[in-house]
């Protein structure tokens, strides 16, 4: 289980580097692994309008996919 004390930000660190080692018995026998983190991005940010209203006409005839406004 990996947990962490705060929020991580996808926009200020992509990646973290977990250095993890582990031993047992006498003599010791011990190696050390490196976790790689891999951080994905959330929409934290709000969508920005020029305008607070937009109208466009639209085709019956529109096919699925085609661009209605930009």
């Amino acid at each position: 289980l990996l947990s962490v004390n705060f929020a991580l930000d996808f926009e200020l660190c992509r990646e973290y580097y977990l250095s993890v080692e582990g031993a047992r018995g006498k003599p010791s026998l011990s190696d050390i692994a490196t976790v790689i983190i891999n951080i994905t991005d959330v929409n934290d940010n709000p969508p920005v309008f020029n305008r607070s209203s937009y109208s466009a006409a639209i085709t019956e005839d529109i096919s699925p996919g085609d661009m209605v406004l930009q």
